[in-house]
């Protein structure tokens, strides 16, 4: 089970509309919706943050490759920036 999902099932939600039988807590229809409705949005949350991680892989895969060939430079860059930090 995924982070996402681990956090939506903490998620507290009212427990007024449980049924208890023969000790088994029971969860209405009203309720099996909502949390359905619920983790159906973690996991459209999720899939949309995968597909931009996916994304931002390949864009950073390209543009990689096109500064170690050449293709793109890089002008006007302040390294004295970069070596004071360190």
């Amino acid at each position: 089970m995924s982070t996402l999902a681990l956090e939506a099932a903490t998620v507290q939600l009212p427990l007024a509309r449980r049924a208890v039988i023969a000790g088994w807590n029971l969860v209405s229809g009203a309720e099996q919706r909502e949390i359905a409705a619920l983790l159906a949005t973690i996991d459209a949350k999720l899939a949309h943050h995968e597909a931009r991680q996916t994304l931002l892989r390949e864009l950073f895969r390209t543009l990689l490759r096109d500064l170690l060939t050449a293709r793109r430079r890089v002008t006007g860059l302040d390294l004295a920036m970069v070596e004071s930090k360190s």
